[in-house]
């Protein structure tokens, strides 16, 4: 999911978008894709944020290591689809959602260090 941004919103975060290469920025993909691609993280976004159940459908796919591992994010979409500041806020959740997912495989965290880049040498407060 682009969510009308380009590829960047998961680049920020040390992710990559496993159909970043397909073209609209949110193009259809087909079960077939994502069960091939087997993402690490399935993110959908959502008005308020709130999990409307789009997501559980891929629940029945357990082979895919984002159902495994539980990592079906849903993000807020009022924040997430908006070029508003409060884009900078959701974004820090995707990032905490890629760090989770990373991080018992690496053990690096990048959130702090997008976040510092982002806001500046005040960040954290």
């Amino acid at each position: 999911m682009g969510f009308g941004h380009g590829p960047w919103i998961f680049r920020v975060c040390g992710g990559r978008n496993v159909f970043e290469h397909l073209a609209p920025i949110a193009p259809h993909v087909s079960v077939e894709a994502v069960l091939a691609a087997d993402p690490e993280v399935i993110v959908a976004a959502e008005a308020g944020g709130r999990p409307t159940g789009v997501l559980e459908s891929w629940k029945r796919f357990s082979a895919l290591r984002a159902v495994r591992a539980g990592r079906l994010v849903t993000l807020d979409a009022d924040r997430i689809n908006r070029h508003t500041p409060r884009l900078l806020d959701e974004l820090a959740v995707l990032c905490e959602r890629i760090d989770e997912a990373r991080s018992p495989r690496k053990g690096v965290c990048f959130q702090d260090s997008f976040l510092q880049t982002v806001l500046g040498s005040n960040f954290p407060p």
